[in-house]
């Protein structure tokens, strides 16, 4: 449990030092250990915190913090590329940006709180594992061995005492901890315990605190369980493997055994010396200039199609634009997408870029529509229509946003 009752001492001391409570990351590695990282990270302001009073900070001044301290303090990257961060509608910092590595091992993004060392079993085989950062701090007094019935009962009161005192803090903020790491494995799965497996190469593994708590919340209530941990001499926080059944299902380690490929899976000096917006497309091999490029725009798996596209309508209706963007190319690069899911992903993501001003690459997603998918004749009709327009350099005026409602906005599919 070390990593389990860090974790919620880090969600405290994150919001307390104005950190990050929702991360999410999206791996490529090789088999020699390097690879990248799109990281992705909401930030509080020091002044959201605690809730106390505290002075506003200068948005600006924030953002430029924010920026300046996860380029120049991670270590064990070689380069950033495609890095963006602002503030976001509900006062969070929004950082976004892809991190090249020589050695997952040697990585350290600041404010990060998951990684996952790499190593080589005696088969030669890769193996990953969940990890946080120097969870043996996080471990807990020393168990005597031999403790009396009456010793392991004052223990049992103590702990849950001192675990009731901090609950209330932690409860505060655990909700709003909120970590993915989605995995494109270096070789084939040979197997997995814990990790979702997306397909025979992608695994993905998601905390939420609101369950974190939950759980933590049965063990310190489970008196029998408790007597049982300290009869066998373990601390409080020895179990991982029980924690790990009672949040992911399996009592096993958060771990995937991977068969090796024979060879990189990309040319990691090659795109390290491309353009900032530029790189490998890992199917091909060939360089890719970003317009639909499936190693940025990343699935989410936790959410149904459906309720993707309902938060799309929610961020157009925030005119939060760029984020409306970044959910729709997840949402073609889902392996769960059915082409109609497909299809109306490119017509909003088109809608969208010409909200944006940004004709190139809305012209890209309605030709897309027009070559991929000739029998949706509404959609085709629709991206016909708003090319021909753009030629005439008259852009499609959206309605405004108040007189729209969801259905006239997203036309119904059928199923």
């Amino acid at each position: 449990m070390r990593y389990v009752f860090k974790l919620s001492v880090l969600a405290v001391l994150a919001v307390a030092a104005g950190g990050c409570l929702e991360e999410k990351s999206e791996y490529f590695l090789n088999p020699d250990g390097s690879g990248k990282v799109i990281y992705e990270s909401y930030i509080l302001s020091m002044d959201m915190g605690m809730g106390m009073a505290a002075p506003a900070q200068d948005p600006n001044a924030k953002v430029a913090e924010t920026l300046q301290t996860i380029t120049t303090q991670s270590k064990g990257v070689d380069a950033w590329k495609n890095v963006s961060c602002n503030a976001a509608s509900d006062g969070r910092i929004h950082f976004k940006g892809t991190a090249y590595f020589r050695d997952i091992n040697k990585l350290a993004i600041q404010n990060k709180m998951l990684k996952f060392p790499m190593k080589r079993n005696e088969g030669g085989q890769i193996v990953i594992a969940f990890d946080t950062e120097n969870t043996e701090q996080f471990g807990g007094e020393e168990i005597p061995a031999n403790l009396s019935d009456e010793e392991i009962e004052k223990r049992i009161e103590k702990s849950k005492a001192e675990y009731n005192q901090s609950r209330m803090m932690v409860a505060a903020f655990m909700p709003s901890l909120k970590l993915e790491a989605i995995l494109h494995l270096p070789g084939t799965i040979a197997e997995a315990s814990n990790f979702e497996r997306i397909d025979d190469k992608t695994v993905r593994v998601a905390i939420e605190g609101q369950k974190l708590l939950a759980v933590m919340d049965a063990i310190m209530n489970d008196d029998q369980l408790l007597r049982e941990q300290l009869k066998a001499g373990k601390k409080m926080t020895d179990d991982d493997a029980m924690m790990n059944e009672k949040l992911f299902g399996q009592k096993a380690p958060v771990q995937v055994v991977v068969n090796p490929a024979s060879e990189n899976v990309f040319d990691y000096e090659a795109e390290l010396a491309m353009p900032e917006n530029q790189t490998m497309d890992i199917e091909t091999g060939e360089p890719n200039d970003g317009a639909a490029d499936v190693n940025e725009a990343k699935a989410d798996y936790s959410r149904s199609i459906d309720e993707q596209f309902n938060d799309v309508f929610v961020k157009l209706r925030s005119k939060d634009l760029q984020a409306a963007v970044d959910i729709l190319r997840g949402i073609i690069v889902n392996k769960n997408a059915t082409s109609k899911d497909m299809v109306k992903a490119y017509d909003r993501l088109g809608t969208c870029y010409l909200r944006m001003e940004d004709e190139a690459k809305a012209t890209e997603q309605f030709e897309a529509i027009i070559a991929k998918f000739p029998e949706e004749k509404m959609y085709v009709a629709k991206a016909k229509k708003s090319l021909s327009e753009m030629k005439k350099e008259k852009l499609p005026k959206p309605q405004p946003e108040e007189s729209q409602t969801q259905d006239e906005m997203i036309p119904p599919i059928e199923r």
